[in-house]
């Protein structure tokens, strides 16, 4: 086997296990993370849970978003397959339409592939909120006839079981208060917060890492072409260029909990504003600490890949000597 064969071997080995580091170690990290975060998580008495039940309708009732129409969805009234068949509907009706407006094949594909992903999470989602293990606040299209015409009716909702976890309801209120902003919203799904736009990004950051060769001494200081420079400095930073695509996260979870803290402290006594405060750091430091799971994630694919590549160039230049 020429030197040729076996440096294109190598490579596709180091490309493979680069994809499984990455996403291997990501995933095992992650779960790592979600298990301390929960152990963590104060664990509220009968007591407080009424406390803060009353707390969350209160802010509701007294600080506007009740007029706005924000809707709190008390998951402990409602039969969870009802309630999941429901929304999987609504979500199914709501691309439908998208779909039958859609101009080209292009729009088409984009709208299935934001269907199927939200398809994918919903339910997993949903029973985690029924289990008092999660909240979330979002907008719902109904359907509903105007003026003769079929449309949706967008509701925003926080979707919280208010019997186990109702402390969770202040981040989601949070939330709600960041996409008031019209512009700031467009900013946030458009771009900063679009799980697409992430995901294309992450993928356009681990392949060029894995794809791009790692410069020796002498390629550094040879002139190259711009696609090399460019590569080359994507891979030399791809763990840090990672965790900045996952910043806006981390900056948008963290407002949340800080508007959510604020109206709280027109409301709660200073013992159970000390426990929302920690359960908010913990919930900011979830996502501060996913960001920096994917961006080592990340630099450990990109090393592991050239550790075997270049491992074998080293030894056929050993031999070759």
């Amino acid at each position: 086997m020429d030197n040729k064969t076996q440096n294109t071997i190598q490579n596709t080995a180091g490309i493979g296990l680069g994809l499984g580091a990455y996403y291997g170690t990501k995933k095992i990290l992650t779960n790592t993370n979600r298990m301390i975060i929960n152990k963590l998580e104060p664990k509220l008495t009968p007591q407080q849970i009424d406390t803060f039940k009353k707390a969350v309708y209160q802010v509701h009732e007294t600080q506007g978003l009740k007029n706005r129409g924000l809707v709190i969805l008390d998951t402990s009234k409602l039969d969870f397959e009802t309630y999941s068949k429901s929304r999987l509907n609504l979500i199914n009706q709501f691309y439908d339409h998208k779909l039958s407006i859609a101009k080209n094949s292009i729009q088409k594909y984009i709208i299935n592939l934001k269907r199927n992903f939200i398809l994918k999470n919903a339910r997993t989602l949903d029973l985690l909120t029924f289990n008092g293990q999660n909240a979330y606040f979002n907008k719902i299209a109904k359907p509903e006839i105007q003026n003769g015409k079929a449309t949706f009716r967008i509701v925003e909702q926080v979707v919280i079981n208010m019997e186990k976890n109702p402390i969770f309801a202040f981040h989601e209120f949070g939330h709600a208060k960041n996409y008031s902003n019209k512009n700031f919203e467009k900013l946030l799904q458009k771009y900063f917060k679009n799980p697409f736009v992430q995901k294309a990004a992450l993928g356009v950051i681990l392949a060029t890492a894995l794809l791009t060769p790692k410069q020796d001494k002498n390629q550094k200081n040879h002139k190259n072409n711009i696609f090399t420079q460019i590569g080359s400095t994507i891979k030399n930073n791809c763990g840090i260029l990672a965790f900045i695509v996952m910043l806006p996260n981390v900056l948008e979870e963290g407002l949340a909990s800080l508007n959510g803290q604020k109206m709280a402290n027109k409301i709660l006594d200073k013992a159970n504003l000390k426990t929302l405060t920690k359960s908010h750091l913990l919930s900011f430091g979830s996502y501060l600490s996913f960001a920096i799971i994917t961006a080592l994630s990340m630099s450990l694919a990109n090393k592991i890949k050239d550790e075997i590549s270049q491992g074998k160039k080293a030894k056929n230049s050993q031999q070759l000597s």
